[in-house]
């Protein structure tokens, strides 16, 4: 059997060098970093910021392309792509109550204690909160058909 493809969208914001992870009620019960699905009708970017406010009630904006994860088994192919956001409001996260029953930023030490989390989120973050990271700049307007399209440099 071939494996299905999904491709998700999620934000990092980091607020006082701290990032924040939402933590679902389903599942593994895992911290994440807020994001989901892409609709069929959506860009990853729109996604993302749509995601991420559904999960926490904040409204943001997006810096750039920060990493893309890529996870394969016998089942699934699944892509997500990441994003660096800024906060448009500084207002406190809040928990959706359906997906996700707390949200929270972390510390670099924090995270590196915390359980359960993925060990490539748990790399991901330590190292970006450290500084390591690069930001691919976008550019989103429509081309002259109209069509939607993100391309990143």
């Amino acid at each position: 059997m071939e494996p299905k493809f999904k491709l998700g969208a999620a934000g990092i914001i980091i607020r006082d060098n701290k990032l924040l992870l939402v933590h679902q009620n389903y599942g593994n019960f895992k911290w994440i970093l807020p994001g989901g699905h892409v609709e069929p009708h959506e860009l990853p970017l729109e996604a993302a910021i749509r995601e991420v406010y559904e999960e926490t009630k904040l409204k943001v904006n997006a810096v750039g392309l920060i990493a893309v994860r890529n996870i394969v088994d016998e089942q699934v192919n699944n892509t997500s792509i990441i994003y660096l956001m800024n906060l448009i409001e500084d207002s406190e996260p809040a928990a959706d109550g359906q997906e996700i029953d707390q949200v929270r930023f972390f510390s670099r030490e924090e995270i590196l204690n915390l359980e359960p989390i993925a060990t490539w989120l748990r790399l991901f973050a330590v190292n970006g909160l450290a500084g390591q990271y690069q930001i691919l700049k976008y550019q989103d307007n429509p081309d002259k058909f109209g069509h939607k399209f993100e391309v990143y440099y």
